[in-house]
This record gives C-alpha cells, sequence and structure tokens, in this order.
C-alpha cells in the first residue's frame, strides 16, 4: 500500500528534495512515518543489490515546537527532558524503530548541529544490508 501511495505521490514526492539517502519524515503521523521508513530502508537495499553505493541514512524529522521556543532554540540540553515533553517525539520514535523494527537494529544519531535530523551511518548501514543478503 505504501509503495502504491509513493507511487501516486501522496508521500515521498518525486518532486521534492528527497533523494534516496536523504528523506524528510517531518509532518507525517507516527504510523505513515513507520511505513516509510520501511520503505526508504528497502528501497536502499535494492539499490545497492543493484550496484548503488552505500551512503549515509539521513531522516529529516523536523524540531518540535517546544523544543524551538526554548531559550536559543536548542531545547533544554537534556535528552530526556526533550523526549518526555514531546518536544522530539517524531525523532525519538524513528530512532525507537529503527531499533526494535530492523534486523539487526539500525542505530541512528542526532548531528549536533542538527537536532531535527538522526542519520544512520553508511557503515551501520552496510552491516544491515550485508545481514539482509545473508538471509
Amino acid at each position: 500500500i505504501f509503495r502504491e501511495a509513493v507511487k501516486r505521490g501522496i508521500v515521498i514526492r518525486e518532486d521534492s528534495l528527497d533523494s534516496l539517502w536523504e528523506v524528510d519524515l517531518s509532518g507525517m503521523s507516527f504510523p505513515v512515518a513507520r511505513a516509510a521508513c520501511r520503505f526508504i530502508f528497502n528501497r536502499g537495499l535494492q539499490a545497492v543489490r543493484e550496484g548503488e553505493a552505500v551512503e549515509d541514512v539521513t531522516l529529516i524529522t523536523g524540531v518540535g515546537v517546544s523544543h524551538r521556543n526554548a531559550p536559543g532554540g536548542q531545547g533544554r540540553g537534556n535528552d530526556e527532558q526533550d523526549r518526555s515533553s514531546g518536544a522530539t517525539a517524531l525523532r525519538e520514535y524513528i530512532r525507537q524503530i529503527l531499533r526494535d523494527d530492523f534486523d539487526p537494529p539500525i542505530y541512528c544519531s542526532v548531528p549536533q548541529y542538527a537536532a531535527g535530523t538522526v542519520v544512520a551511518s553508511k557503515e551501520i548501514m552496510q552491516k544491515w544490508i550485508d545481514q539482509q543478503n545473508v538471509e
């Protein structure tokens, strides 16, 4: 179903600035973002199998309103407080599903100056891809 939604341009539209390795998930509901992650990583896997080089995967989640409105626009500097406030809810949800829904887990980092993104390094991606090729 999600693949059909992509084909129809309902989500992850081709005219957006998204690329194979960088996709904007901001504004998506949690269930749609979850489906998007599955689609994105499977699309990357297929591209690598077809000869594409593995790269870092960057998922743009945006920064919650309370996070942006904190002094200096940097939140409170305490990840636990930020999570509990809902300031980075989509970002943390994406990190959780990448750990819990994928085998092996895909661990992501949050770049210091890009709090509204999560990045899965190409090394992590390669390990995940290698495991998919074994199965």
